[in-house]
């Protein structure tokens, strides 16, 4: 998963082909198997939130973890707390 950063945010979310899932975390938290099974429906990307809190402010975050479901540069859905591979599943309807 790619880590983003306040500089390289930009670029990564104007390039993307596909939604993206963005998780603003201390550790990572997204279930390594969603990330490698579902990657041609939708791009994984990871914010340390502790490092990047200028990124975290700008989506006026909470709590971590949160991952922020972006599609065409919008916010579509935040999704508070870890989940299960079942849940993101169902959460990105991917069954």
């Amino acid at each position: 998963m790619t880590e983003l950063t306040y500089k390289n945010f930009g670029a990564k979310v104007e390039a993307a082909g596909l939604p993206l899932v963005i998780e603003f975390s201390d550790e990572p938290t997204l279930p390594q198997e969603l990330t490698e099974r579902h990657k041609e429906r939708y791009e994984f990307y990871r914010v340390d939130a502790s490092k990047q809190k200028r990124l975290a402010k700008n989506f006026q975050l909470i709590s971590v973890p949160t991952s922020i479901l972006l599609r065409d540069g919008k916010v579509m859905q935040r999704v508070r707390g870890e989940r299960s591979y079942e849940q993101w599943c169902r959460i990105l309807d991917l069954d």
